[in-house]
């Protein structure tokens, strides 16, 4: 704990907006926080005359992994209260995607993946075999049916969005809570917190996943599955 590194600079964003003309700050970067290896900052992006406005980026930089978003702070109507919480939702969305970016890089979420394009295959030869049993050979009505086909039984889309979802605060935990407790931010801190205690479901997402993954690879249980789609193939 001696070598954790949590940092959250003071900013002095009136200086930043009355002075945003000024060159010297096109190129400079604030950091706001830093904790472990996650750095995120803060610079000017754009200044828009039309909508009296000024556009800032907000970045966040974790090993390999960057990423930005954008906010918009209007010049005649925000003020820095607004322009914090601006800020600030802007960093939690930014912990969002990097989390999003591990969680799709673990063996469970990859295993799901490489089944993608196999299951696609299966679903294909079966609309295709039905549609050479009844003798259509029209390409752009072949197209449209497939397409349909695949698209409407699928599972590894639903699984995957259930892996995300599954393991959603559960990666970067310590991120957010420390975050959101530092920017003061409750609520956020709040749904963390509760999220991270209250996840039961993801281990039964994983065993649904897994099993349906076998079936996919299983020869035996693959024609069982077979048969279980082509009860879902719609007359022409």
């Amino acid at each position: 704990m001696n070598n954790l590194i949590i940092k959250q600079y003071e900013i002095d964003y009136s200086f930043i907006i009355k002075n945003y003309l000024d060159r010297e700050l096109w190129n400079k970067k604030w950091n706001l926080f830093v904790y472990k290896d996650f750095i995120f900052s803060l610079q000017l992006y754009e200044i828009n005359t039309q909508s009296n406005s000024i556009v800032l980026e907000i970045n966040i930089k974790n090993n390999d992994y960057s990423n930005y978003n954008f906010i918009t702070y209007h010049i005649n109507q925000s003020n820095i209260k607004i322009l914090k919480k601006q800020i600030n939702g802007a960093i939690f969305d930014l912990i969002c995607s990097c989390e999003k970016y591990y969680i799709r890089k673990e063996k469970g979420y990859e295993l799901i993946q490489a089944a993608e394009s196999e299951e696609e295959d299966m679903l294909t030869k079966i609309a295709e075999d039905f549609l050479d049993d009844n003798g259509v050979s029209n390409k752009e009505i072949r197209d449209v049916y497939i397409d349909n086909y695949v698209s409407n039984n699928k599972k590894t889309d639903t699984y995957l969005s259930n892996y995300l979802q599954g393991r959603k605060y559960q990666v970067l935990s310590d991120l957010y809570l420390v975050y959101t407790k530092a920017a003061e931010d409750k609520e956020r801190y709040d749904t963390v917190n509760n999220a991270i205690k209250n996840n039961v479901k993801y281990m039964e997402i994983l065993e649904e996943a897994n099993r349906y993954l076998n079936q996919l690879h299983n020869d035996e249980e693959r024609e069982e599955l077979e048969v279980e789609f082509r009860e879902c193939l719609e007359a022409i």
